[in-house]
């Protein structure tokens, strides 16, 4: 290690694509980077850990580049809360960051795992930012739950509340909606709108899927993707959008029901939102919240949030696909100061595109039969059984649904076989 340190040359100050100026640590940026030059550490890391550590499998070179802290983690052979901090950055970039389908694959679980708990209760879903975005289309999913049926026959009492504050965002995604069986649509509630912890006319700053409440999110700046790199370009939109507080706008016609999902994304106003869902939190009225956390964050942690949401009652994870990582419990027992990983979103342990930083978090209601449920998905030495595959919406499936005839639905099989029309 120290002549590895001794015999590379000081890297120079450089400017990253956001344009804040890094000194690079060329010790840290070979152990980040060249994979191929640990594979001795991983050996060794497999050999000396594999009766102590659930995850000894996973490569782990960054750790060694954070210095103290990194040793430390990888000293801590013998506790749970190692072993799940270790998990989460072993996989960080392939299955716990923000672009993936960690959010979905949750989303289908509890979907699966409520179908049946009890079908007279009224089930409702809220669907804050909802815009329709390549495959991202969280009311497409829910909606589809009211075709799902459990003991009987019966599908359940399904409610979907959906907000979308910018004007061509809601209209696209209002366009894709429409494409859908009529009976579903019967449950939507969607509205073009923000949320926050008060109600008002707030402004909303940039278009696409990266319109934000805070003028600073990204800096006036637009981001694509082309030809392998990552292309900025200015964005000056603004538009004038209403606010409303969930408290007011979900809690008045949620009765007796509650909140089975409630889906938060809307690029660094996370903690404006769940202020204005204070009195459903703490009510117990929403099982699961979901939400994105990214370097946006300016009045508030992680540590903070997973502390606020404690007093109400809720467990935190990270959210992976398939897997959860808890970063609270009772008493805060879960959690790593590494967890706060957006906090330093260009350091080595995540290095995200463009020194973005965005990671997937769920917090459950304790006690709850879906807070039992959650323990279940932690990760484990065995394969995940859980599959996609079920709860896959087909054009032929929305067919044989709109339709709404026994006789067509019968066509349907005969023509495209039971697999893909799917009729219960």
């Amino acid at each position: 290690m120290q002549w590895l340190e001794e015999d590379l040359p000081k890297a120079p100050p450089r400017r990253d694509e956001l344009g804040v100026i890094s000194t690079v640590n060329p010790l840290s940026e070979l152990l980040a980077s060249r994979w191929d030059v640990l594979g001795l550490f991983h050996s060794l890391q497999v050999v000396l850990r594999r009766s102590v550590d659930r995850h000894p499998h996973l490569p782990l070179p960054w750790l060694i580049a954070e210095g103290a802290p990194g040793w430390e983690l990888l000293a801590d052979t013998h506790s749970l809360r190692g072993s799940f901090v270790r998990y989460l950055l072993g996989n960080l970039r392939s299955e716990f960051w923000g672009g993936g389908r960690g959010v979905e694959h949750l989303v289908r679980r509890v979907l699966r795992a409520g179908r049946c708990q009890n079908p007279s209760e009224l089930r409702v879903f809220v669907d804050v930012g909802a815009l329709c975005h390549e495959h991202e289309c969280l009311s497409k999913i829910l909606l589809a739950e009211a075709a799902k049926k459990c003991r009987g026959g019966r599908t359940g009492r399904i409610l979907v509340d959906a907000l979308e504050p910018n004007a061509r965002n809601f209209r696209s995604t209002q366009a894709q909606l429409l494409g859908l069986p009529r009976r579903w649509r019967r449950r939507l509630r969607f509205r073009r709108a923000a949320a926050g912890n008060t109600t008002l006319q707030a402004t909303l700053y940039g278009a696409g899927a990266k319109a934000s409440l805070k003028a600073a999110a990204y800096g006036g700046l637009s981001w694509s993707w082309k030809r392998d790199r990552v292309m900025s370009s200015a964005d000056t939109h603004e538009e004038q959008v209403p606010v409303i507080r969930l408290d007011s706008w979900v809690g008045a016609r949620l009765g007796e029901g509650r909140i089975e999902v409630l889906k938060i994304d809307v690029e660094g106003s996370e903690w404006e939102v769940l202020q204005g869902a204070g009195a459903l939190l703490a009510g117990g009225h929403v099982l699961c919240v979901v939400l994105e956390y990214s370097h946006f964050w300016s009045q508030m942690t992680l540590k903070g949030l997973a502390r606020w949401m404690l007093e109400k009652g809720y467990d935190g994870y990270l959210v992976g696909s398939p897997h959860l990582v808890p970063v609270s419990g009772a008493g805060l027992e879960w959690w790593h100061d590494l967890y706060e990983v957006c906090a330093r979103p260009d350091s080595r342990i995540y290095r995200g595109l463009a020194g973005w930083c965005w990671l997937n978090v769920a917090f459950v209601l304790r006690g709850s039969w879906l807070g039992t449920l959650a323990a279940q998905w932690l990760p484990q030495d065995r394969e995940d059984s859980c599959s996609d595959t079920e709860d896959e919406i087909s054009p032929w499936s929305l067919w044989c649904e709109e339709a709404e005839q026994v006789t067509l639905c019968i066509l349907c099989i005969l023509e495209f076989g039971v697999a893909v029309c799917r009729v219960r």
